[in-house]
């Protein structure tokens, strides 16, 4: 990390440059002052107007340099559950950095390697070959379902042969092709011929839309992705709510539970993060690494609940419990809703 430190020297810093004793005038809203900042609008003294090279060192020292705050709050967060959220309400929240900046730090990196992770199954998927080329994979696959006890053999065979009832797409059809990406050119011209005769302008946006993503099977991962980081968000005061719900008696105001409930997914994202890091670097992870990776989430909820509202461990257990149950409830809800919307079917 020695190239990030050297970046120190380049960077202009107000507490390295002497004081300033005289008055200046703000250029952006004309307020006179003495500093290296207008405490109106904020704007620097600095002028803008030097080398790109010099701006450019400025710029990666801004985005590189992570003071100490980011690393203690990072230590706290992943190593003590709950003492962030209460250091906070104690008062000492100054060499902390700050909770919602924590959050979006770690939502960042979690979307990002989704995405690359997700890009990377669907690279695989659309480019590789269906394992059989059998016609009779097909009928012996029917014939399976025809033959499943409690239902009707005829009705079995005709619901299981049509996987697109609405585009005559047989399960014959969708075997017999080469791979994937073929299958989904046979869906999207099937689309375009439905919007050629659609005459209601709303399904015709609909069909547009959904042709597009059809085509573009990355396109569509990356609005499930973006719809997805806003869902999170929307869930955070969500379950802030719920933990109100369980702590009444606590009589806390509800910026306590908010707090919580940032720290808490802050570290749940982390957590996530890792194990996408474990995924895109080995092809298969094991279960007894991954799932003790996992097992750290409800073993921190219950730690990070008995400190922060200063209750048993029995009582935590059963808390965390039934506030997983309601939240996974609207979670998966809330997954729901994104993959209708982000692929146009509402």
């Amino acid at each position: 990390m020695t190239w990030l430190n050297n970046l120190d020297r380049f960077r202009t810093k107000p507490e390295n440059q002497p004081a300033i004793t005289e008055d200046f005038i703000c250029k952006n809203c004309r307020n006179l002052f003495k500093g290296h900042y207008c405490p109106v609008c904020g704007q620097a003294v600095k002028d803008m107007d030097r080398p790109f090279g010099v701006l450019f060192i400025n710029f990666l020292g801004d985005i590189f340099a992570f003071d100490t705050r980011y690393l203690r709050t990072m230590n706290a967060i992943l190593f003590k559950p709950g003492y962030l959220s209460q250091e906070f309400f104690e008062g000492k929240r100054e060499r902390f950095a700050p909770p919602m900046r924590m959050y979006i730090i770690a939502s960042f990196f979690l979307f990002l390697l989704l995405q690359v992770y997700t890009n990377r199954i669907i690279t695989y998927a659309l480019d590789a070959p269906f394992t059989s080329q059998n016609p009779d994979h097909s009928r012996q696959a029917s014939g399976a379902l025809a033959d499943s006890p409690g239902s009707d053999p005829v009705a079995r065979l005709e619901a299981s042969n049509y996987i697109l009832p609405g585009f005559n797409l047989s399960m014959n059809e969708f075997i017999e092709k080469r791979d994937l990406r073929e299958n989904l050119d046979d869906i999207s011209t099937r689309l375009e011929a439905r919007l050629v005769s659609e005459p209601n302008p709303r399904n015709r946006a609909k069909l547009r839309e959904q042709v597009k993503l059809i085509k573009s099977p990355e396109e569509a991962v990356a609005r499930i992705m973006k719809y997805m980081s806003w869902a999170f968000f929307l869930l955070l005061p969500l379950f802030a709510i719920i933990l109100k719900l369980f702590y009444q008696r606590k009589k806390f105001y509800y910026i306590r539970h908010f707090i919580f409930s940032i720290h808490l997914h802050t570290f749940m994202f982390t957590v996530f993060s890792v194990l996408m890091c474990l995924l895109l670097v080995f092809p298969k992870v094991p279960p007894y690494i991954s799932y003790p990776v996992l097992l750290t989430i409800p073993i921190y909820f219950i730690l990070a609940l008995k400190r922060f509202y200063n209750q048993g461990t029995a009582i935590s257990i059963l808390k965390m419990s039934g506030i997983s149950i309601i939240y996974n409830i609207i979670f998966w809800f809330a997954v729901g809703w994104v993959f209708l919307r982000a692929l146009t079917l509402v």
